[in-house]
């Protein structure tokens, strides 16, 4: 059964020698769990255009679906890389995810993650990135 939340975003991209860039806000969404997993879906406004996330939350690993403006999947999971696509107007991008750490804390009507991981273009590290996000029932 679906449930309405309200979800809090927070995220951090590092760049070398520059500042990090900090992008925040709260939405509406919907938890829910299908076949053993749990998945957190909210939009998100890019600009002038929405861009609807979902967010598949396993054990130790999330994967990030993105879909709108950019499409794309990520997988963040602690102590292992990931390789995915990056797609933008301009073309597809291949990337690693470099897992650091994914705490996740789901209880009750609440729920709270925490993704801190690294994302490589062409076998360089680029940024190092913080997400975090929590979610609580309406």
């Amino acid at each position: 059964m679906k449930k309405d939340v309200i979800v809090s975003f927070t995220s951090y991209n590092a760049y070398e020698d520059a500042q990090a860039d900090k992008v925040v806000f709260e939405t509406k969404g919907s938890f829910y769990l299908k076949d053993g997993k749990h998945y957190l879906k909210y939009d998100e406004q890019i600009n002038e255009t929405k861009v609807s996330n979902t967010l598949k939350i396993e054990e130790k690993k999330v994967t990030i679906m993105r879909f709108g403006e950019v499409n794309t999947q990520i997988t963040v999971e602690q102590g292992k890389k990931h390789l995915n696509y990056y797609e933008t107007g301009e073309g597809s991008f291949l990337m690693g995810i470099y897992g650091d750490r994914v705490d996740i804390d789901i209880s009750g009507k609440k729920g709270h993650i925490l993704l801190k991981y690294g994302v490589e273009f062409n076998n360089v590290l680029t940024t190092k990135n913080t997400i975090e996000v929590k979610f609580e029932e309406v």
